[in-house]
């Protein structure tokens, strides 16, 4: 197995900003959080098979979650405008998307038994998620939950971590992790 500086080294060689080992323990779902999802702010709720309610109760998580022993936060940074539709933000999410199953394949390969990637946002691997017509994810094994959907607050995580969780104009901060 590797080890956490390892993995760090090559999460940056794929174009991941910032990596840093953590303990998964720190990832606490939280109702308050999945209430969010349930406001459908983002119009993802119960449309997207990444999202809730189709990823399973903050039980379920919890339970997925206390699997692993280690993990490593990842935060992959692009210029970006900020604006909803924006395709050129929507490439960046599927670029970390891609980045964090790359990260999962390296661990596996190299003696992981039991891997999770969690990326920012939703799935968007797909332009429409067929959770809408109630068909089959056409990327079940490729479709990921994010942080947020779990019900963890990433903003707070990042700040107990002392990593950066500020908004910019400019530039996109999508966050992520890889549990084993």
């Amino acid at each position: 197995m590797l080890s956490p500086e390892e993995i760090i080294e090559y999460s940056k060689r794929l174009g991941i900003s910032f990596a840093r080992a953590f303990p998964p323990g720190l990832l606490i779902p939280q109702e308050r959080v999945r209430g969010y999802c349930r406001e459908n702010k983002c119009g993802s709720y119960n449309r997207n098979y990444s999202c809730p309610p189709s990823i399973g109760t903050l039980e379920e998580i919890r339970e997925r979650l206390g699997q692993f022993q280690q993990g490593i936060i990842l935060q992959y940074s692009q210029p970006a405008v900020i604006e909803k539709g924006n395709r050129e933000l929507q490439k960046t999410k599927i670029d970390f998307h891609l980045k964090i199953l790359k990260l999962e394949e390296f661990l596996k390969k190299t003696g992981a038994e039991n891997v999770m990637g969690m990326p920012g946002g939703s799935c968007g691997l797909c332009r429409t998620c067929r959770a809408v017509e109630s068909r089959p994810c056409r990327h079940p094994g490729r479709m990921r939950f994010s942080l947020e959907a779990a019900g963890i607050d990433v903003l707070g995580l990042l700040a107990q971590l002392g990593m950066d969780n500020r908004f910019y104009p400019d530039k996109i901060n999508w966050t992520g992790c890889v549990l084993y």
